[in-house]
């Protein structure tokens, strides 16, 4: 029997590739291509506010395409890139583990064309290069090392292989050619270049997220301990928001805040001649307005994602105990930019921490008032948790009264969820896509 694929299939799977190109061009790049304008802010932003700004750019420049020894320029390019790739692939990807998988398309291509259309959302990198490659060999007259180069273009490719939808084996072995490219040799080259080739041959796509349930004696345990009927409230909410907010989403969240924080490690290690206290106050600084943005980003896609459900109302929950669920997921994100400044200063660090409950309860509260607004849950928590911040950075001492108003965040909190209307109209919940009854038969 003939085994070879007909012309006619040949040509059908061109044509499908080709089409599901140009889809993902036309619809989920342009907005990714918007939502990254972000990233290239924070990276002026924090260039431009560096002591040498001129120096600092020539480093970073030399550093990329030259033979500097040193990689501190490449992981900061790295972190760049998986940022844009990060904000990027929410958008590219939508839908892609849901009506995308009813298009007669495998699972292998489209995971192929998201790679390259988050490759493009990389452009920014992409065009970097050049430039950086004109201004090392005619401005700054460095040896220019083409190894270097052709190593950050395979490292675009492997951090958008790495965010495409797709099963954790791909996305592991183009974490390794990540890693791979990074070291810039002509041996790491050619395997980041192999492991970016297995990954793409790989079979699986996008699959929807599943819970696997315990196993029955787990479950009868704890049954008959009756932590399920104790706890039963508190897991659900917790499981509803998390679930709605997913972790893809939280780590995206955390790209732009952890490369402020990166910016504190860049100035405090590469300015020798900063007093212990310009240091700590730089730490405090970077952290503050790093833990502001977190906040406000998550506490968004809360609101965005969760759904505003009538019958939740009628459970036996109390409104404190849902603004509770709701501040202690947000906390347990945004423990994380104390965690990475601690080496920095110990007690910048936990000045810095000292914010995270008040940020948490300030998001918490609001989710239940950002649903009419524009900025939605963003504006709010990114103003109030931003003065608490600057306070502390300013004034450390004014921790101590950061966290004595978490009570009164906590209080307008709940004050707002006894008063939610769930019968008010929320665009944010009333599209296609956060329909749960979109799609569904008449």
């Amino acid at each position: 029997m003939n085994s070879t694929p007909r012309p006619e299939a040949s040509t059908a799977t061109k044509r499908g590739f080709s089409t599901l190109l140009r889809f993902h061009a036309a619809s989920g790049l342009r907005v990714g291509l918007r939502a990254n304008a972000i990233v290239l802010g924070v990276v002026v932003f924090a260039f431009g506010s560096s002591p040498l700004p001129l120096e600092s750019v020539e480093h970073f420049i030399r550093g990329i395409v030259s033979a500097a020894p040193e990689a501190g320029s490449r992981l900061t390019l790295a972190a760049i890139a998986a940022a844009l790739a990060g904000i990027a692939a929410p958008r590219v990807t939508l839908g892609a583990a849901g009506w995308m998988r009813s298009l007669p398309a495998s699972g292998r291509m489209t995971r192929i064309v998201s790679a390259l259309t988050l490759t493009a959302a990389q452009i920014a990198v992409l065009l970097f290069l050049p430039i950086a490659v004109v201004v090392a060999v005619g401005v700054y007259h460095a040896p220019l090392s083409i190894e270097r180069v052709v190593g950050m273009v395979v490292l675009v490719l492997a951090i958008a292989t790495a965010f495409a939808p797709s099963p954790w084996l791909p996305r592991a072995f183009a974490a390794l050619a990540a890693a791979a490219a990074i070291q810039a040799t002509v041996l790491s080259i050619v395997a980041a270049v192999i492991l970016i080739a297995v990954a793409s041959a790989l079979p699986g796509g996008p699959v929807a997220h599943r819970r696997r349930p315990g196993s029955p004696a787990a479950r009868a345990w704890v049954a008959r301990s009756g932590l399920a009927r104790r706890a039963r409230g508190v897991a659900m909410w917790r499981r509803i928001v998390w679930r709605g907010m997913g972790v893809r989403r939280a780590i995206g969240c955390t790209l732009i805040p952890l490369l402020i924080c990166a910016y504190a490690y860049f100035i405090v290690t590469n300015n020798i001649d900063l007093t212990a206290a310009e240091s700590h106050s730089v730490v405090r600084w970077c952290g503050g307005i790093a833990l502001a943005v977190l906040a406000a980003s998550l506490a968004n896609i809360v609101l965005i994602s969760r759904q505003p459900w009538p019958w939740v109302r009628s459970l036996p929950w109390s409104s404190s105990r849902r603004v509770l669920v709701d501040a202690g997921i947000l906390a347990a994100c945004l423990v994380v930019i104390p965690i990475v400044l601690l080496p920095l200063s110990i007690a910048s660090a936990l000045a810095v921490a000292a914010v995270v409950p008040l940020a948490s309860l300030l998001g918490a509260s609001a989710i239940r008032a950002g649903g009419g607004r524009l900025s939605g849950a963003a504006g709010e928590t990114l103003v109030l948790a931003g003065v608490a911040a600057v306070a502390v950075a300013i004034w450390p001492i004014t921790a101590a009264l950061v966290l004595a108003a978490a009570p009164l965040a906590f209080r307008q909190a709940a004050r707002r969820e006894r008063r939610t209307s769930i019968t008010r109209w929320l665009e944010l919940h009333h599209d296609a896509r956060s329909d749960p009854l979109w799609g569904a038969d008449a």
